[in-house]
């Protein structure tokens, strides 16, 4: 099943979901060559593609919403219209990367030295997964995915499978490579999409403990940019709606907004101090 839907993402932004496939970014819009331009080289090498590693997923969130998961110390899906699907209960995680690592750091040298160029120079690792800022909200859990996939599977009472969802593109620019995680049980009602290990297309690996990924485009000033994101299903068999329960919230972090909000204004600060004074009013109400 590879099919193209017209799709709305959160607050309406308009966008098409391009189902049981990853896209590859258009070969004009990757890293090399947007750069390709400016490069000082004679002859232009395709530099070796970094693998960028991490063991973190994240999840970012409204001010009420955050609150919501303190108190309560479990997480609880958003219901999302996905055509033939109708509406699936989904809690959304994404990766997220310090572009200050050695790897990120590495990912930036390796593209200087091809175009012959100074890494200042290039505007690489301004993407969502690299930005400190976010479009969802000011507040930010991190988990480790070796944990948070023992407890959905604690929950489910059966191992979890990955599907690949399909890449959601919004605006023309924004590419999110989403993976559908559900119950092995439930194998039957998603089988029309492929298992992650099937794909051909985004390189990207993932097991129980680490996601490795090779982005082709890491900027968000020109052309595409990607991300991928993890979309956990929070239903019964029967189709009801449940909630994962943690033992201990992840100790948050907060980030500065990033326009345009995909959600509601009045739900976030531009500043993280006041976000992080507004959660404390939040969690003294009762």
């Amino acid at each position: 099943m590879q099919k193209v839907y017209k799709h709305k993402g959160k607050f309406g932004c308009p966008g098409t979901w391009h189902t049981g496939k990853f896209l590859d970014v258009p070969a004009e819009q990757t890293d090399l060559k947007r750069h390709k331009s400016m490069c000082k080289a004679k002859s232009l090498i395709k530099p070796p593609q970094l693998t960028l590693k991490t063991r973190e997923l994240i999840h970012v969130t409204s001010l009420k919403r955050a609150a919501r998961i303190k108190k309560s110390k479990t997480i609880m899906g958003g219901e999302y219209e996905l055509k033939f699907y109708k509406i699936l209960n989904l809690f959304w995680c994404g990766l997220s990367f310090n572009p200050k690592s050695n790897e990120c750091r590495q990912y930036r040298r390796s593209m200087a030295r091809v175009l012959k160029l100074h890494p200042q120079e290039l505007d690489l690792l301004s993407s969502r997964p690299f930005d400190k800022k976010s479009q969802y909200g000011n507040v930010k859990f991190t988990f480790s995915l070796k944990k948070f996939l023992k407890k959905y599977e604690n929950m489910i009472k059966c191992g979890a499978q990955f599907r690949i969802l399909g890449t959601f593109k919004y605006m023309k620019r924004e590419m999110n490579h989403a993976i559908l995680v559900h119950p092995e049980t439930m194998s039957e009602r998603f089988k029309e999409l492929p298992k992650l290990e099937n794909h051909n297309k985004v390189e990207l690996l993932v097991n129980r403990s680490m996601i490795a990924w090779k982005p082709q485009s890491t900027s968000c000033y020109a052309g595409s940019w990607e991300q991928v994101t993890f979309a956990f299903l929070l239903e019964t068999t029967k189709g009801k709606n449940c909630a994962l329960t943690l033992e201990s919230v992840p100790q948050e972090s907060y980030c500065n907004v990033a326009k345009p909000l995909l959600v509601n204004e009045n739900e976030v600060y531009e500043s993280k101090i006041g976000a992080k004074k507004a959660l404390k009013r939040l969690l003294k109400k009762k």
